[in-house]
């Protein structure tokens, strides 16, 4: 059973948040009152919380800022210096073909990227959809994620995105890796509300660290 808007249950004497109908603090062993087991009137069973999105999304550009930033730079130098550098008209059009061709190359991996993976985080679960052709859809519980990390290099902390990896107990993917998120600490700060709000509501105690 599960008592609407109740606050956490904490340790009288070590203020320690504790698991709910525990007789005894697990940190300083006290006794805990009677009434800390108490059930308000207003429950309803667990599996009754309606399951809701509270984020989707995909790949983001700014998870190939590298190679997207290195191709203005590619076309800025051209289209400034590139007659004093080719000397004869025909090495002028090859070297714009080849950009051409980068460009194209870049923005087609940039669209499979894209269009090949989503990404869906209700308040029960994580669920990931991969490829384009052949769909495969995967879900970890929030309830079996362990940990969750974000990667940054120094462009991605400027465009605000990143890497996330998820620890968990799933057996099919116990580290996956998200890649190419937009609002990469927004993302994950869900993610970990999320986890630890599901193991509070199924009775799971998690020491904040």
């Amino acid at each position: 059973m599960r008592c609407l808007e109740r606050s956490p249950l904490r340790c009288p004497t070590c203020a320690v948040r504790v698991v709910p109908e525990s007789a005894y603090c697990h940190r300083c062993g006290v006794q805990l009152p009677a009434s800390h087991g108490n059930v308000d009137a207003r429950c309803t069973d667990v599996d009754d919380v309606r399951e809701t999105t509270l984020w989707e999304g995909t790949f983001s550009w700014k998870g190939m800022a590298h190679e997207l930033g290195l191709m203005v730079i590619a076309t800025l130098v051209m289209a400034v210096a590139g007659k004093n550098l080719l000397a004869d008209a025909s090495s002028l059009r090859f070297a714009w073909g080849v950009i051409g061709v980068a460009w194209a190359v870049v923005m087609l991996v940039l669209t499979v990227r894209k269009c090949s993976v989503r990404y869906v985080l209700t308040n029960h679960r994580f669920i990931h959809n991969r490829g384009i052709v052949l769909r495969r859809v995967n879900r970890i519980e929030s309830i079996d994620i362990d940990d969750v990390s974000v990667e940054q290099n120094l462009l991605q902390r400027i465009l605000g995105a990143g890497e996330i990896w998820i620890r968990s107990r799933d057996e099919s993917h116990p580290r996956f890796r998200m890649t190419g998120i937009a609002g990469v600490r927004h993302v994950s700060e869900l993610l970990e509300q999320t986890r630890r709000a599901e193991q509070i509501r199924r009775g799971v105690f998690v020491e904040p660290v």
